[in-house]
């Protein structure tokens, strides 16, 4: 177990709109890197789409690229068009 409080822990279920915000991008990004089967979600109730963080992390581990999460630095690949 970690020493961290659970306030500052990461949460271990992500919604899309959690992804899209760690990565900086729009959550249709997020819905199509699912879709493709690039990043792992389930929809435990049959309605809302969650992510567990370590599907999360291996999706941006995985990245060619190179990407991070907002945390660090944002992978070119997730960059807004208009950034670049």
């Amino acid at each position: 177990m970690s020493s961290a409080p659970p306030h500052t822990r990461p949460r271990q279920l992500m919604s899309v709109q959690d992804v899209a915000w760690e990565l900086g991008v729009h959550r249709e990004t997020v819905l199509r890197a699912i879709e493709s089967g690039r990043l792992r979600a389930t929809k435990p109730t049959g309605h809302r789409i969650v992510i567990r963080r370590a599907d999360f992390e291996s999706f941006v581990d995985s990245n060619p690229r190179g990407g991070r999460s907002r945390t660090s630095s944002v992978s070119p690949i997730f960059r807004h068009r208009s950034a670049a």
